[in-house]
């Protein structure tokens, strides 16, 4: 089937969006900022190590929950390991995609590099979960900007005909790494120390601050020559403020919710995070919507009525698919009490039935030109593959919990990746691409923040 024929029929059922750019143009590109041969290679291997860091980071520590709570004797902040990682992460995101369009590209991105680096550092060296929560945090802020510059990088340094090769080698290489993660986690936790999930990243990270000051260089945009004082004030302070107060209060009210007589569910403190939530997030929407595109979220991205399907499918594949990567492993420790490495193992059904869904999945929609039948196909495996995998207990056998898993792990690649689809079907103006991606980014990977820190309610 012709490609542009399968672009056509897949907006056409999008709704009534117009037809995506072919890519057969520069993409509005500085021919000078424009990057090829072993230049090029070197700065995108550099950007797929970072990536490579903040993939592994989402979930590596899934399999040294288990030591790193024993260690420290705090099964009640379990949480708030990975927790803190995405309130932080989701919070700055927008904040992260702002920063880039006004600040030296350059510098702005090996800031964040550096300040990932330095979280990781923190939890590394952690003497208490107070202090391992707190690095975790910072890792999550800098993480946000490695994620969303990476992208605002490659659309700046490679022709848009081009870039569909460079983009796509760069997601995968996120998706292939937080699927691992529990492995690799496990692997050295149990044979040098938990420590390392967090050393691991300073060499790596290091050698891609290294290939960006010696091979990464372009020209300033328009926007980067503006005075301190009018940059601040674009980045929007206000909304941002506001957007990472709500997601604060929301997190905080799951987390700590019937972990107490203090903090019962209808304790005025647990309401009143609630309500704060609320309140300060409708003040953040009628703020964006007063400064229209000046805003940290520009409401004109919701005006497509695809916008709410995106990040509904997002939060609702991404989420529930969390609880299963962040608690499975600690089941198979805790239950089953087997080794971290062991508990990786234990994991991989998810992850090769995630890839292979992977790669065929993207095959059959590219040669059918269909995407809504494998997005309701994909959320309905995650509805049945998390609902069996909530009947497991210390006898059951090997090939259900397999079967399992294989069940959710289709169900999460196909939703994931025909969300990813319908996004790029309806980023339809070239100028709106980057922000648009950044925007999403925050819901597909970051915005399920909520669900960890929820479903421990369930175990307490």
């Amino acid at each position: 089937m012709d490609a542009h024929a399968n672009d056509y029929k897949a907006s056409e059922q999008a709704g009534p969006i117009q037809e995506p750019k072919l890519l057969d143009d520069d993409g509005g590109i500085d021919p000078e900022n424009e990057i090829t041969g072993p230049r090029l290679l070197l700065v995108h291997t550099g950007l797929c190590l970072c990536t490579l860091l903040v993939g592994l980071d989402f979930n590596l520590i899934a399999t040294a929950v288990p030591v790193i709570t024993s260690q420290f004797n705090s099964i009640g902040d379990v949480g708030w390991y990975g927790g803190a990682f995405y309130i932080a992460l989701c919070a700055t995101q927008p904040l992260a995609g702002k920063t880039f369009t006004l600040f030296a590209k350059k510098w702005t991105y090996l800031a964040y590099v550096a300040i990932f680096e330095a979280g990781s550092l923190v939890s590394a060296l952690a003497p208490s979960s107070a202090v391992f929560i707190v690095g975790r945090a910072i890792a999550g802020v800098g993480a946000s900007g490695i994620f969303a510059g990476g992208l605002v990088i490659l659309t700046t340094v490679i022709p848009l005909h081009k870039r569909a090769i460079w983009t796509g080698t760069m997601n995968a290489t996120f998706v292939v790494a937080s699927v691992i993660g529990p492995v690799v986690g496990g692997t050295l936790t149990q044979h040098v120390t938990w420590r390392w999930c967090f050393y691991i990243n300073l060499p790596i990270g290091g050698f891609s601050i290294a290939v960006f000051m010696l091979f990464f260089h372009i020209k300033p945009a328009a926007t980067e020559n503006a005075r301190p004082l009018q940059k601040l004030k674009k980045l929007d302070g206000i909304g941002f403020i506001l957007f990472a107060g709500a997601v604060t209060m929301l997190l905080l009210a799951l987390q700590l919710g019937g972990t107490s007589a203090q903090y019962a569910w209808d304790s005025s403190q647990i309401i009143g995070m609630f309500a704060g939530c609320g309140a300060t997030m409708a003040v953040f929407v009628a703020w964006q919507v007063h400064l229209q595109d000046s805003a940290l979220i520009p409401p004109r991205l919701f005006v497509n009525r695809n916008a709410p399907l995106i990040f509904a499918s997002a939060v609702f594949s991404n989420g529930p698919f969390q609880c299963i990567v962040y608690w499975l492993p600690i089941w198979f420790q805790a239950v089953l009490e087997v080794s971290p490495t062991a508990s990786g193992v234990r994991y991989l059904p998810t992850v090769i039935a995630d890839v292979v869904t992977s790669i065929f999945g993207s095959a059959l929609v590219t040669y059918w030109g269909w995407w809504n039948p494998f997005l309701t196909f994909g959320m309905a495996m995650i509805s049945l593959g998390g609902g069996l995998l909530s009947t497991i207990h210390p006898g059951i056998s090997n090939g259900h919990w397999i079967g399992y898993q294989i069940l959710a792990g289709i169900g999460y690649s196909l939703a994931v990746n025909m969300v990813s689809l319908l996004l790029l079907l309806t980023s339809n103006f070239d100028s709106d691409v980057t922000l648009i991606r950044l925007i999403s980014a925050s819901k597909l990977h970051y915005h399920p923040a909520s669900f960890p820190s929820a479903q421990r309610l369930s175990y307490l």
